[in-house]
């Protein structure tokens, strides 16, 4: 499909000559601890890339890779990632991700989160027409075996795509047909950010946006490679993973709301002296709580003390979504929008580049409903204010409000959050200093305080014992009626549609979750609704 989806601009093939046409800027190498950190800085077809190899004494080597297309002038990636090459003999895969078999950024309800196994060779797909095949997505963890008392281990920080084959892309855009293949004796070790949906443009639907990989933002994926004795078991490799893996969490919400906001695998948590830094994206999924907050003409202030980690072309710090509002950086420039009556009111403010990446910043986006006007605060000063042309306030989003993302547009973030705070108030300049003080003009609870979000405070431990685990009942059984019918399916897509009149018990959310993970979500309404057309047990 990738000719069809070139064609249609889902990805621009002048991607393709990226890899010879690689400029190094730096290369440097220090002590830090008992390790040895090798930074490399090049530039790949236009592409901004920095690679932190990190050694240490017992030979894991952590691999930090981060990819900035944003001012290459070029479109879509089709694939971002690494590629390796491992000697011939290595052979058996064993890995903690989707699968039995292949799957691909649009292509994964035929797979099931699992420890597998294949060999090489067997991940070689031999479509009538010559094609990409192998792919792993969701990858935790993945080790590779040669015929010697050693295999290597690759643990990914947070779940990223792979594939492990005799082949390398080239062998693929080159060949029509299976029998002009020429495997390779060597195995190639992809392992990727992601790479494009496979889509249907030889005959239809190129690949859709939302499966796309924009160049217009930053990626960054980290991986440690380890090794590891040959006869390990899954639940040995799993420990040997465990250390370099980035575990979901959750941080506990110190406002009157007292949320348990999720830390998901798309962000990582690191202790820095005293304090814990996020960096990756938060959703902070509580839309009943915040849309009446942010909507018409209700004054609110988003607030973050960050530390920006580079200056990419957008910068993403707190957003709702392109067509609610967002607070970011741009190259020089801090900026804050909300979309109303139809239209961008947005307030770019300059910066001075000197000092901002890599120290801690307090910055702000003030709405002032009763005013209608719009503020950028940061590190003490109100440094911009605009009066708005529009009569309405924030457009309503269905998007939930994001921490280093944006919802809509997926634009990420390089920064690193130490506190996030909404208030359902405009805030002025003193009073925002002083939330970083120990006698806040607000304090955690106050009414004015929709969030607070403190990333180096744990969730709360009661005193009081712990209710009973809930244990399953009839799988499938949402609305627990003994019965395992469509009405099940229908109730769980209503909930997962945020359907405020549809309840679900703790009974319910354990009977439904048909994958296992502790967690009622859209995986598990696929996986019923397969189960009742009676594809599945």
């Amino acid at each position: 499909n990738d000719g069809g989806s070139q064609n249609q601009k889902c990805f621009d093939g002048g991607w393709r000559a990226a890899g010879g046409q690689i400029k190094v800027n730096s290369i440097s190498a220090k002590e830090e601890g008992d390790a040895q950190v090798i930074s490399v800085s090049v530039n790949a077809g236009g592409a901004d890339v920095k690679i932190l190899y990190t050694v240490t004494g017992e030979g894991n080597i952590t691999c930090d890779f981060s990819v900035d297309g944003s001012r290459s002038n070029k479109g879509n990636f089709i694939r971002v990632g690494s590629t390796m090459t491992l000697p011939a003999g290595f052979e058996d895969v064993t890995w903690y991700g989707n699968g039995p078999v292949e799957t691909f950024n649009d292509r994964k309800t035929c797979g099931r989160t699992g420890i597998y196994k294949n060999t090489v060779s067997g991940f070689f797909q031999p479509y009538m027409k010559t094609d990409d095949c192998g792919n792993l997505t969701g990858l935790k963890w993945m080790s590779v075996k040669g015929k010697g008392d050693t295999a290597l281990l690759f643990a990914a920080r947070t779940p990223i795509e792979g594939s492990a084959l005799h082949f390398v892309s080239d062998d693929f855009d080159y060949t029509n047909h299976p029998y002009e293949m020429n495997p390779r004796s060597e195995t190639i070790v992809d392992l990727d950010y992601g790479s494009m949906g496979v889509g249907s443009a030889t005959c239809g639907q190129a690949t859709l946006d939302q499966y796309r990989l924009p160049s217009n933002r930053v990626y960054n994926w980290t991986f440690t490679i380890i090794p590891v004795p040959a006869a390990s078991t899954d639940s040995q490799l799993a420990d040997y993973a465990k250390p370099y893996r980035s575990i979901a969490s959750g941080v506990q919400d110190q406002s009157s709301n007292k949320f348990m906001v999720p830390i998901s695998e798309s962000a990582s948590l690191k202790e820095t002296g005293s304090q814990t830094l996020m960096s990756g994206s938060v959703t902070v999924p509580y839309n009943d709580t915040f849309n009446p907050i942010f909507e018409d003409k209700h004054s609110f202030t988003v607030e973050a003390n960050v530390i920006p980690t580079g200056d990419p072309e957008f910068n993403m710090f707190i957003s709702k979504g392109d067509h609610s509002f967002s607070l970011r950086t741009r190259p020089g420039s801090l900026d804050f929008f909300i979309y109303a009556d139809g239209k961008w009111q947005d307030l770019y403010c300059e910066i001075s580049s000197a000092g901002w990446v890599g120290n801690m910043h307090q910055v702000a986006g003030i709405y002032d409903g009763a005013t209608n006007t719009m503020q950028v605060y940061c590190d003490g000063t109100i440094i911009g204010t605009k009066q708005l042309s529009t009569t309405g306030g924030a457009a309503h989003s269905d998007y939930p409000l994001t921490i280093g993302d944006c919802p809509e547009t997926h634009r990420g973030s390089s920064a690193e959050f130490g506190t996030v705070r909404i208030y359902s108030k405009a805030l002025s300049a003193s009073e925002l200093k002083a939330q970083n003080t120990a006698s806040p003009a607000y304090a955690p609870t106050d009414k004015a305080v929709a969030l607070w979000l403190d990333f180096s405070v744990q969730p709360e431990i009661s005193d009081e014992p712990e209710d009973p685990p809930v244990e399953a009942g009839l799988r499938g059984d949402t609305n627990c009626d003994e019965k395992f019918t469509v009405a099940d399916a229908v109730l769980l897509a209503r909930v997962l549609a945020e359907d405020t009149s549809a309840k679900i018990t703790e009974q319910g959310k354990v009977n439904a979750d048909m994958n296992d993970n502790s967690t009622a979500d859209q995986e598990d309404l696929t996986l019923l609704l397969r189960a009742l057309a009676g594809f599945d047990d």
